[in-house]
């Protein structure tokens, strides 16, 4: 059976930007090349690790971290033609996971393709097929499996309480009507703040330092006249794209909000039907998750994939394209968004939800909320 390791090794490969991927070098075979495929071939590769001798004495050994990985022009070839596949507009995402069977992780690796939605085979062309599997070019041993998943459209996703402010309520930013849920409450020294995602605080990374957060969130029926709890402080920028194949740099969705000193009070750091995280994990592939969220309430779901890339498309931002993010089986609705999501049977944070689909969640794992937004969880 195929290894995690080795879907990894191919997933590294199919998702490296020309600067990353794995070092090419160079033996005098004027004849396997032909100077198109050379400077195809050179193309993938760090002109750090380029040799100086003329394109004609050049060809190229491509080899992964660990094994060698076939001949330069099929990997060339190989790569090409899984880019084309992995740009098509119904694919929406990929990443290192197990197969899945009646919406239930199995313990087989794979390496698994979100789409918008699964379409018959006579209905696809030639380019548009989705091979059942990564050829030995592009793994570095066997083939690996690959399971086409039907996830839907990823988009940006209340319970409401005008009480304690305690996360998995409703939040949201005032002039933008935006709301979702309060994932947390972090610190910075002494002073303590509401985490939740960008496109709940500050509209999506068009936000203001100093806008207004109400709780709860404005479609809970939150007001600027009675219900404001913070301002936004910071949040992290979108780099969005028209492009085909966007460049999988994102990695957060997320916002800070600091709490008004006559509202610290109110504060509390227990997940509402949660209580309080007992620490921090590691994602894992099959990890059975939980969460609080202002519409669904408590939910659960699994991990089926980690790492994945994935597209989200914001309203009024675009296309915006993540890369380190978990994907799991559906946990959420519309309004769950920023929600804290726990390993279920450790209640340990694994991450902060931000995207959802009619078939499938995603989350960003915590640690990377943390190291970006420069800020630490209060659990007490």
């Amino acid at each position: 059976m195929t290894s995690i390791r080795a879907v990894r090794r191919a997933f590294d490969l199919l998702t490296s930007r020309s600067e990353d991927l794995p070092v090419a070098v160079l033996e005098a075979r004027p004849a396997r090349l032909t100077s198109r495929r050379i400077a195809r071939a050179r193309a993938l590769v760090p002109a750090r690790e380029m040799p100086a001798p003329p394109l004609d004495r050049v060809s190229l050994r491509v080899r992964s971290r660990e094994a060698f990985i076939g001949e330069p022009e099929r990997v060339v070839d190989d790569l090409e033609r899984w880019w084309q596949i992995l740009d098509q507009p119904n694919v929406v995402g990929t990443g290192v996971g197990v197969r899945v069977k009646d919406n239930k992780p199995t313990e087989e690796p794979a390496l698994l393709v979100f789409v918008e939605e699964k379409r018959a085979r006579a209905e696809l062309s030639g380019a548009e097929l989705i091979e059942a599997s990564l050829p030995p070019t592009l793994t570095g041993g066997p083939a690996v499996s690959v399971q086409v998943y039907e996830i839907g459209r990823l988009e940006p996703q209340a319970f409401a309480s005008r009480e304690v402010i305690q996360p998995g309520y409703s939040v949201g930013n005032a002039l933008s009507g935006d709301t979702g849920t309060l994932g947390a409450i972090v610190r910075r020294g002494i002073h303590r703040y509401l985490l939740s995602n960008s496109h709940v605080l500050a509209r999506s990374g068009l936000g203001v330092v100093g806008e207004t957060i109400v709780y709860p969130g404005p479609v809970d029926g939150g007001t600027a006249s009675g219900d404001v709890v913070a301002a936004l402080a910071e949040f992290v920028l979108f780099e969005a794209s028209a492009s085909t194949r966007p460049r999988h740099v994102n990695e957060v969705d997320a916002a800070l909000a600091e709490v008004h000193e006559a509202q610290l009070a109110r504060v509390r750091a227990s997940i509402r039907g949660l209580g309080r995280p007992s620490g921090r994990a590691k994602t894992r592939i099959g990890m059975r998750v939980v969460l609080s969220g202002r519409t669904s309430g408590i939910t659960r779901g699994s991990v089926l994939a980690y790492p994945a890339q994935v597209r989200v498309d914001y309203p009024g931002v675009g296309l915006v394209a993540f890369s380190g993010q978990a994907v799991c089986t559906r946990y959420t609705q519309r309004g769950d968004s920023g929600a804290l999501v726990l390993e279920a049977k450790t209640k340990k944070v694994v991450g902060l939800h931000f995207s959802g689909s009619s078939t499938g969640s995603a989350f960003t794992p915590i640690s990377t909320v943390l190291e970006r937004l420069n800020c630490q969880l209060v659990l007490k």
